[in-house]
């Protein structure tokens, strides 16, 4: 704007000169100096053409990138050099606009994403306080009502977030609040404009750990219902096969049949409970009958006596 001001001055010099020049100069010499003066009137022009307009371009330009503005454009000046620049400049501005809005979308998704998220997030500002907290945070804490912005975690009504305020950078803690519920707490970090930020995921385990045990019932249960099933199996072949060689003797007919029916019971019992739980899909294997057979051979013979058996 300086240079601007003083082609201005000269300008208004020059016209004054040559308004002038009828009065200063003697007659027969005015159309020498008028000619001398309007040359000098088109070296400025040309001047402000070729270095005040693309100068003062580039200072609007340096303007708008000062002031963020990245939706303007500059317009060309007809002056071939500065043309270059000032394309170059559009082209960097188009970039820098096409930047920004990717920066505002991402982070707007990144900022639903942590909202809705179902874990715990909670990020620190450089000093360490709170800079942001989403809702699953504030209901794992506890919190009544959504912590003010640039608090302290060890400062907030929660025994569980002054617990988790002392958790190292790269670590996780677990953190047993009664026998059914258990809180995961983590603390990392991410780079933010050169420097390190740290962010804190608050996990409840409580339901992953009922899964687990559920699961590790239902195994057990599955394991207990075959094992009881095939002793109750062959307890009441055996009783059946005693029953029928020891022949006519009522005492241990009832003895044995009063064994057989509670072997049943307990065979039907174990059945019941075991039908609460979901069997596990059969899966196909290649296996040697032969070898199965001959296993159960012994076991067939002391009940099939005296059926020959090949």
């Amino acid at each position: 704007m300086r240079s601007f001001s003083i082609f201005i001055l000269l300008a208004i010099l020059t016209a004054g000169v040559m308004v002038a020049i009828p009065f200063i100069v003697s007659p027969g010499r005015v159309y020498i100096a008028e000619g001398i003066m309007l040359v000098i009137a088109c070296v400025e022009i040309w001047l402000y053409i070729s270095l005040v307009l693309p100068v003062k371009a580039l200072t609007n330009g340096m303007n708008l990138i000062k002031a963020q503005d990245y939706t303007s454009r500059l317009s060309q000046v007809h002056q071939h050099d500065a043309d270059h620049l000032i394309s170059i400049f559009n082209t960097l501005m188009d970039t820098l606009h096409s930047e920004r809005l990717s920066r505002e979308e991402r982070n707007q998704f990144l900022s639903q994403l942590i909202e809705q998220s179902p874990t715990g997030i909670i990020i620190f500002d450089f000093e360490g306080r709170i800079a942001d907290i989403n809702p699953a945070a504030c209901r794992t804490l506890r919190l009544i009502a959504k912590p003010s912005i640039g608090s302290f975690l060890s400062d907030l009504n929660s025994e569980l977030a002054r617990r988790c305020a002392y958790v190292e950078d790269g670590k996780s803690i677990t953190i047993r609040l009664s026998d059914t519920e258990i809180i995961k707490c983590s603390r990392h970090h991410f780079i933010d404009r050169g420097a390190e930020r740290q962010f804190l995921s608050i996990e409840n385990m409580t339901e992953e750990v009922r899964r687990a045990e559920k699961e590790a019932y239902h195994r057990v249960i599955r394991m207990l219902a075959h094992e009881v099933n095939n002793t109750m199996t062959g307890l009441t072949t055996t009783l059946d096969a005693i029953d029928f060689a020891i022949g006519d003797e009522p005492e241990i007919h009832d003895l044995l049949a009063g064994s057989h029916d509670r072997c049943e019971s307990l065979s039907r019992f174990i059945t019941s409970y075991a039908s609460v739980v979901k069997m596990p899909e059969p899966v196909p294997t290649r296996n040697d009958l032969n070898l199965v057979v001959e296993r159960q051979l012994p076991f067939l013979e002391s009940i099939a006596t005296p059926i020959p058996i090949e």
